[in-house]
């Protein structure tokens, strides 16, 4: 069974994009060589969809603005609220270095507490520090650990940080186009108006 996989990456103007790919389509079943079988067209983007539907502007309108009535861009949307999302990034940061140092106490304890069991006899400290070392064993795991869990956590901090980096710049360029906007609208000359054909 032969499989052929072609990737396209298209960008688009924004939300309500409609984008037709149907000759993409064809050209990859073209170059694929493949004369008998199954075209899968997906997309891994959550906020993108592929449809099968006419290329009629009339569509395009109507569906857009059944979208604009159903999703109001105005309103407030938890998933979009970027302090929100990033919330479970650190908590996955806070809990990496918890588990990190639990499990590092844990394999810490039970090798420093080998004394105390029947692998001790060969082991080279007696018996009798057997407790110590099981203490000692559960503060250095839970050390390397924490330095581990450490490290893992400002992974998950720093792409916190990045994200909230972006939305911030999105939110200046916003307000920076808006401004230029509002600017050029407000300097541009008012168009000429007809007379009312009386003379003086």
């Amino acid at each position: 069974m032969k499989v052929f996989q072609h990737e396209r990456q298209l960008r688009t103007a924004g939300g309500l994009t409609v984008t037709d790919i149907t000759e993409d389509v064809t050209e990859a079943v073209r170059v694929s060589g493949i004369e008998h079988g199954i075209a899968c067209i997906y997309s891994p983007h959550t906020t993108c969809c592929v449809r099968v539907n006419e290329f009629e502007s009339g569509f395009l309108e109507d569906f857009a603005e059944l979208l604009r009535r159903l999703v109001p861009s105005e309103t407030y949307y938890a998933h979009d609220d970027w302090d929100r999302r990033t919330e479970s990034l650190y908590r996955k940061a806070l809990s990496a270095q918890k588990g990190s140092a639990v499990v590092g106490v844990v394999l810490g304890a039970a090798f420093g507490g080998i004394p105390l069991t029947s692998l001790g006899n060969n082991w080279p400290i007696p018996h009798s520090f057997g407790f110590a070392t099981l203490i000692v064993g559960a503060i250095i795991g839970g050390l390397i650990g924490y330095v581990i869990g450490d490290a893992r956590a400002f992974g998950y901090k720093l792409q916190a940080q990045a994200a909230l980096c972006q939305v911030e710049i999105q939110r200046n360029t916003q307000a920076s186009v808006h401004a230029t906007l509002v600017h050029a609208a407000a300097t541009s000359p008012e168009p000429a108006r007809a007379g009312n054909g009386t003379g003086a």
